[in-house]
C-alpha cells in the first residue's frame, strides 16, 4: 500500500488531476487497495466515491487522517465502493470510520460506519453527499474532543440492543421517529418495528415497544 498522506493533500491532488489517469500505478497512488472491478474502471469509480472525501472540511480530519478505497463484491449483489478514513498515527482508538456508496446492505445511497458506534451497522445514512459531508465534519469535532452527542449515544444503545439479539441482528434502516422512539426495518417480514429508549442518569436503555411479548412469539419464530 502507498505511503499515507493527509486528506488535505489528497484533496489538493484530486483537484489538480493527479488521479485522472486509469493506469494501475495512478489508482494505487490515489488510494485503491482492493477491488474486483476492472483496473480501467477505478478512475471513474474514484470520481464518484471521492466526492465525499472532497466534502470534508473538518481541520481535524483533513490533517490527521488518510483515506484508502475498497471495491466490494457481495455474493449476489452488484459491486459497490467504500472509502476508509484511517488516523495517520496508525492508532485507531475508536476514531476509524468508513463511508459506503450504494451498499446493498443499506436503504440509503450513503452510509457512515464508525468504530465508536458499531462496525456492524451504520451510525448515519442519507441520500446525498452534502448531508454526509456535514455529518462527517460534525463528527470531526466530536472525535477531536472525545465526545458523542446524546442523540448518537441514544441511537448507539438501540443498535447494541438489537445486535445482541440473534433474531434482529440483520435489521436495516435504524431510524429516530421522535424523542426516545426509534424504528427498524425487518427485510424478511417487510415491516417496521418500534423501539423505545429510557434514560437513567447518563445511561440509555432500549427495549421494544411491546416488551412484555417474547420476541420470537412476536415474529412467529417459536420452535
Amino acid at each position: 500500500m502507498k505511503e499515507p498522506y493527509s486528506i488535505r493533500v489528497w484533496q489538493e491532488r484530486f483537484l489538480s488531476g493527479d488521479f485522472n489517469q486509469s493506469d494501475f500505478k495512478t489508482q494505487c497512488e490515489a488510494g485503491w487497495y482492493d477491488w474486483f472491478c476492472r483496473d480501467e474502471a477505478l478512475a471513474g469509480r474514484l470520481k464518484k466515491i471521492g466526492c465525499v472525501v472532497m466534502a470534508v472540511t473538518s481541520p481535524f480530519i483533513l490533517d490527521n487522517y488518510y483515506v484508502w478505497f475498497k471495491n466490494n463484491c457481495p455474493l449476489d449483489k452488484p459491486l459497490y465502493d467504500d472509502v476508509r478514513f484511517e488516523p495517520l498515527s496508525g492508532k485507531r482508538n475508536g476514531q476509524y470510520f468508513l463511508v459506503t456508496l450504494d451498499s446493498p446492505r443499506s436503504t440509503k445511497k450513503w452510509s457512515l460506519i464508525t468504530e465508536r458506534f458499531s462496525l456492524r451497522t451504520p451510525e448515519f445514512e442519507c441520500a446525498n453527499v452534502r448531508e454526509m459531508g456535514a455529518y462527517i465534519n460534525a463528527l470531526g469535532y466530536e472525535l477531536e474532543q472525545g465526545i458523542m452527542t446524546p442523540s448518537a449515544a441514544e441511537k448507539k444503545a438501540v443498535a447494541e440492543y438489537l445486535l445482541d439479539k440473534e433474531d434482529f441482528a440483520w435489521f436495516k434502516d435504524l431510524r429516530k421517529e421522535e424523542a426516545h422512539i426509534y424504528s427498524i426495518f425487518l427485510p424478511l417480514e417487510k415491516r417496521r418495528e418500534r423501539l423505545l429508549v429510557d434514560q437513567i442518569g447518563e445511561k440509555f436503555i432500549a427495549h421494544f415497544d411491546d416488551a412484555k411479548t417474547p420476541l420470537k412469539k412476536k415474529r412467529g419464530l417459536e420452535r
